[in-house]
């Protein structure tokens, strides 16, 4: 192996989309091939791991892999999880300390919202927090799980 990091992605163009997994046996190296929803073979790849968007998408990927999935499927299919939407927004010129006195809060009471972090008063990496000489202020909003189910449920627009 040469040690390469390959992202793939199926986002935005959906023919990209990975599909479909298999591995070779052991006598054959045990590589991983994935297949494209265009038909098209990618790998081999000594190791593969996989970001799901949604649940309901874990069961058909890892039942194209067969016996060698078997064990991560059964584990991920006992696994309980709600669907939450997070944003990340951004205001320039940043707002009043007066009108968000806080840094982070739990939203108690909101149908939709349940989180909220002004990303631009937390300790960073360098460990300073940002003070109001920033032109703008970046914010963390998590909506409920119910809202959350509802829109991944309803929304036409994904």
């Amino acid at each position: 192996a040469d040690g390469t990091l390959k992202v793939l992605r199926g986002f935005p163009d959906q023919n990209k989309k990975i599909q479909f997994l298999s591995r070779s046996s052991e006598a054959q190296g045990g590589k991983w091939t994935l297949r494209t929803k265009d038909g098209n073979n990618v790998g081999p790849f000594d190791t593969v791991i996989g970001g799901f968007a949604q649940h309901c998408l874990t069961d058909p990927f890892l039942l194209s892999g067969g016996d060698a999935t078997k064990s991560m499927l059964s584990c991920l299919r006992r696994v309980e999880s709600n669907q939450l939407i997070v944003m990340q927004v951004s205001f320039s010129p940043p707002i009043p300390s007066s009108n968000a006195p806080f840094t982070v809060a739990h939203v108690s009471g909101e149908e939709c919202l349940s989180f909220i972090a002004n990303n631009s008063k937390k300790p960073h990496q360098d460990k300073k927090v940002r003070t109001g000489n920033n032109d703008s202020e970046s914010w963390t909003l998590i909506s409920t799980a119910i809202f959350g189910e509802r829109e991944f449920n309803t929304n036409k627009n994904g």
